[in-house]
């Protein structure tokens, strides 16, 4: 699909991937010339429009981002995102415009990816196929009576060939969490009991992750034409994890000092384990980090996901 003016299709709907049809699109792709406006809005909801039911559209935007009016493109991705439709961004050059690329691939589920002039594509291409190829839980959501707060809020989806992250804030008196998605088999939904933590324990990179997904979704929403209101909120949870981060990386310093120094055996040292985030009167939450892996079957069809992954400093 080209856009300037108004948005054009290289066909009306979907065809079969074959020899033909493959020339065919190389051939319509090659005689593009550029002329008109960039109406990449228009461009962008026209391809978000799903082809089927229950068919993912995975689209992928190129471009150098040199456009002015990337909120209205942001927004319209955050807004109108069908549940079966996921958007990627490549921004090819020297001044690619993250301010649109980032937000962009985050209100789309999808991945961002940066070719510098000279770069080599082919790792680009690489992960694109992972993020696109064999999609194997999709619409996945999280629940339990353990889930204080999750990001990124829109999560992404499971692959065989690469693995979803979800960065997560427990109850510090432990509980139960629910990870839940679709499969092409039906509902998959898994169970994980999550054990209380002590205050003060835990890996400043999990807090760090957190904070990380926490704060490019205030991002997101500002890049979007968000009020300025959100600059202050974004400034404050920055501080916030920082802090936690670096208390936490400060009582793992003490503790290697006094195991090393300890004459006798069984020094203290601080457990292992998620973060907790806190003014430092006690966890007000947990944070730890999910990984989810896919894998294929012995016939190179999509297996069943594996369990997740969980525990001490896992991302």
């Amino acid at each position: 699909m080209e856009f300037s003016n108004q948005a054009r299709s290289w066909s009306r709907g979907a065809v079969a991937a074959t020899p033909g049809h493959k020339a065919d699109a190389l051939r319509w792709v090659a005689n593009l010339r550029a002329s008109g406006g960039t109406e990449m809005r228009t461009g962008i909801l026209a391809a978000l429009q799903p082809l089927r039911a229950e068919a993912q559209r995975q689209v992928i935007l190129l471009t150098d981002g040199l456009i002015g009016f990337e909120q209205e493109v942001v927004a319209a991705i955050r807004d109108t995102l069908p549940s079966g439709a996921r958007v990627h961004t490549v921004g090819i050059g020297s001044g690619v415009n993250r301010s649109l690329t980032g937000p962009a691939a985050r209100a789309g589920a999808g991945l961002e990816i940066i070719v510098a002039p000279g770069e080599d594509p082919a790792p680009a291409a690489a992960a694109l196929l992972a993020r696109t190829t064999s999609p194997q839980v999709v619409d996945l959501t999280l629940g339990g009576s353990a889930l204080r707060a999750e990001a990124p809020r829109r999560l992404p989806d499971l692959f065989a060939g690469s693995p979803a992250r979800l960065a997560v804030a427990l109850d510090p008196h432990g509980g139960e969490l629910i990870v839940r998605g679709r499969t092409a088999h039906g509902t998959w939904e898994q169970r994980i009991g999550v054990p209380p933590t002590p205050g003060g324990t835990g890996q400043p990179a999990v807090v760090a992750l957190f904070g990380r997904e926490e704060v490019e979704d205030l991002e997101l929403h500002r890049a979007a034409g968000g009020p300025t209101s959100l600059d202050a909120d974004i400034e404050a949870r920055v501080l916030r994890h920082r802090h936690a981060a670096d208390r936490l990386r400060g009582r793992h310093h003490r503790g290697h000092r006094r195991r090393h120094r300890a004459d006798a055996p069984g020094a203290d040292a601080p457990p292992a384990g998620p973060g907790p985030v806190g003014g430092g009167r006690g966890p007000a939450r947990r944070i730890c980090a999910l990984r989810l892996r896919g894998w294929h079957g012995g016939d190179g069809r999509p297996g069943r996901p594996r369990r997740p992954s969980r525990g001490p400093g896992r991302r």
